[in-house]
């Protein structure tokens, strides 16, 4: 004779309801930062508190570059919303002026950071057109964070649009060694910023071997092996930061 199948009782049913509350709450929160391809099930977020698990082969860390365009950042807001670092923009060279400046929210972000605990690392967009003038930038660099707790590279951010071209090639290898060998001498370890067509193509001398490799590349992937750090979107959302910013990944 078959048994009759019993209704749960409300007791049970309550006890459930309870367990099922008591997972969700003890489940990390996962934040992220959306872009273009998280709509694609293409996860750019790191989980809160372990940022170490990721999608990834190996280990990976999120992080954010920014500048005076961003505004007045809220770094706790950052730091409580699963960003890992960042990368400040202390300076630029202003085109054919050669006039260099401080990013005017350089010193805010730097102090904020280290107030926080969130390792940084500094940028400066040059407007070098030979060796000399990338030595200067990178002592002007060495002037504007002299005092500040680095714990990530100073990179040289190579974008100027005209320099684009293959007769750049020798130049761009000639500013970098002057920025970066200079940066070096005096204790950093010093880096290189370019979009990954420059890397393909420009930015091919050994010396860059040397120094660490940052590399934008707007797409679901990054299509340069040797990147150190990706900069996979300018178009990134995250908290306590005005939209957009840039997200990168720095591979460990």
């Amino acid at each position: 004779m078959a048994k009759t199948k019993r209704r749960p009782s409300w007791r049970a049913a309550l006890i459930c309801v309870l367990m099922f509350v008591l997972v969700l709450a003890l489940v990390p929160h996962f934040v992220y930062a959306e872009d273009e391809y998280w709509d694609e099930g293409y996860s750019n977020g790191a989980a809160y508190g372990d940022p170490h698990v990721s999608s990834f082969s190996g280990g990976w860390l999120l992080g954010v570059d920014v500048s005076e365009w961003n505004g007045v950042i809220d770094w706790e807001a950052v730091a409580a919303g699963g960003i890992d670092y960042a990368i400040l923009r202390c300076g630029v060279t202003y085109g054919s002026y050669g006039e260099r400046d401080v990013d005017e929210q350089f010193y805010y972000n730097a102090s904020e950071c280290e107030r926080l605990g969130i390792p940084y690392g500094v940028y400066y967009y040059s407007g070098a057109e030979n060796y000399d003038e990338a030595v200067a930038e990178a002592w002007y660099v060495l002037s504007v964070i002299d005092g500040c707790s680095l714990s990530l590279p100073v990179y040289n951010d190579l974008e100027v649009s005209y320099m684009g071209s293959p007769e750049w090639a020798d130049t761009l290898t000639e500013i970098s060694q002057g920025f970066c060998g200079t940066i070096a001498a005096a204790g950093y370890r010093p880096g290189v910023y370019a979009s990954v067509s420059w890397w393909a193509w420009l930015l091919t001398d050994p010396c860059f071997d040397e120094w660490s490799k940052w590399v934008a590349a707007y797409d679901s992937y990054c299509d340069y092996d040797d990147a150190d750090v990706w900069q996979y979107t300018d178009d990134g959302e995250a908290y306590g930061i005005d939209w957009p910013v840039d997200l990168n990944i720095l591979y460990l």
